[in-house]
């Protein structure tokens, strides 16, 4: 998996916030990713962490942390994305419209920068549905362990496995029940209160 363009992301943060409008979302807030007029709004999280949902199915799609730049694809098309943030935790940043992030990047000439940082969120898009595609329920539980055990401790912590698995997968609640006894019970995983506290080995196979 390749790793963050943290460099690129800060150039893109030192453009867009000469415009920014600072925020601070609560745990459990919302981050709308479009406007009453139907403007998009791009989020630079400089701290925290959200859940990403797909609005029309209430899809958990992903956990991301700080930094991001949430909703970079409205700057190049107008079409609504249809997906929302809620925050994990207190999460601070700036926002912008799309309209003004655009012309920001116009008169620094960063558009090849923004392309970089699309580039990446598309490789990672890839590799995150990837993790939807195995060949049985047991594979893709096991990608789903493999993708918590790579969030930072105290965000891992707010997360109940179970919860977390399901709303990615949605395998039933049973079934993922069964798999993290027996990974328990074989010493794979360690988990204290429903919340995943290290992965120990995972076997390729169930």
């Amino acid at each position: 998996m390749s790793e963050k363009p943290l460099e690129i992301l800060q150039q893109l943060h030192d453009c867009l916030m000469a415009e920014g409008v600072s925020f601070t979302f609560n745990k459990g807030e919302k981050i709308q990713i479009e406007q009453e007029e139907k403007e998009n709004i791009v989020y630079f999280l400089e701290s925290g962490c959200v859940f990403i949902y797909n609005e029309e199915k209430e899809w958990l799609l992903d956990v991301v942390d700080s930094a991001m730049l949430l909703g970079a694809s409205g700057i190049v098309f107008k079409e609504y994305e249809g997906s929302c943030a809620v925050a994990v935790n207190v999460c601070q940043g700036f926002w912008l419209t799309a309209s003004r992030a655009k012309a920001l990047l116009n008169q620094s000439n960063l558009w090849y920068e923004l392309s970089i940082w699309l580039s990446y969120l598309a490789f990672y898009l890839k590799h995150r549905e990837c993790d939807l595609l195995g060949s049985n329920n047991y594979c893709i539980v096991r990608a789903m362990l493999i993708r918590m055990q790579r969030i930072r401790p105290e965000v891992r912590q707010k997360l109940g496995v179970l919860e977390f698995i399901q709303q990615r997968s949605k395998i039933s609640r049973t079934v993922i029940a069964e798999i993290l006894c027996e990974l328990r019970k074989g010493n794979y995983i360690e988990m204290d209160k429903g919340k995943l506290i290290q992965i120990n080995r995972l076997p390729a196979n169930y």
